[in-house]
């Protein structure tokens, strides 16, 4: 059972993956993401190596690049980002 600590830890972890993302802290994915981890990014094979070059491409075309987080939804160990 998931306790509300569990979903907090949960949240936590999906800003830093964010904040990893706007700050080009690509080694914080070696903390965070599975090495297996599959995003279903058109074209790409699966793999936080695969997850690291996209975002540094993303960040490259777009140097201001934001992903901000308005609000967070969690249940169980589901936590959705929403952004405006």
């Amino acid at each position: 059972m998931k306790t509300a600590s569990n979903i907090e830890e949960n949240k936590t972890l999906v800003r830093r993956f964010f904040t990893a993302i706007e700050n080009g802290d690509f080694r914080a994915f070696d903390e965070i993401v599975a090495q297996d981890y599959d995003d279903h990014l058109a074209g790409q094979t699966p793999g936080r190596e695969t997850l690291k070059r996209y975002f540094t491409g993303l960040r490259s075309a777009f140097a201001d690049f934001k992903l901000p987080i308005t609000a967070m939804v969690a249940e169980g160990n589901l936590v959705e980002r929403v952004s405006h």
